[in-house]
């Protein structure tokens, strides 16, 4: 029998992702108690919001899985981390950001230009660069207003 194990975003994407607004309830989360960070497996709370997590204030991120963040990231965000396979035999692989509201066929696609020796890697590199670029765009907004 196959023991699949789940992968779990890093420490860096789950700051990303309360940054970004991920609000959802999951069974793990990473906790600063001023001295190391710690992972934790707890009763499924949002751990990014005081109200259901009143301890934790700004030490403590949700830290989902990496397939729950890719669903919110196409389910509230309207994005899609898309995983390639580019070389069978190396089992090397790609990554493109594609926006799910854009009709065009290529206006909405944001490749990455490196390759990733593992599936994992690829979607954790995925998820971080839409995490970097959406708060990016969202702190220009904010900042310009909305001209872009």
């Amino acid at each position: 029998m196959i023991n699949i194990k789940e992968e779990f975003v890093t420490l860096e994407v789950a700051q990303l992702l309360k940054e970004a607004g991920f609000d959802w309830c999951c069974e793990r989360y990473y906790y600063d108690d001023g001295d190391e960070i710690l992972e934790y497996r707890a009763e499924p709370l949002n751990y990014n919001s005081t109200v259901y997590a009143p301890n934790c204030n700004d030490q403590c991120w949700t830290s989902p899985t990496q397939a729950e963040a890719c669903r919110w990231v196409r389910e509230v965000k309207g994005w899609n981390i898309e995983i390639q396979l580019v070389k069978r035999n190396q089992a090397l692989y790609s990554v493109n950001l594609v926006n799910i509201n854009d009709d065009s066929l290529n206006d909405g696609i944001l490749a990455l230009d490196e390759t990733y020796q593992s599936y994992e890697d690829a979607v954790e590199a995925g998820l971080l660069k839409y995490l970097e670029t959406i708060i990016v765009e969202d702190e220009e907004k904010n900042y310009y207003g909305n001209v872009f």
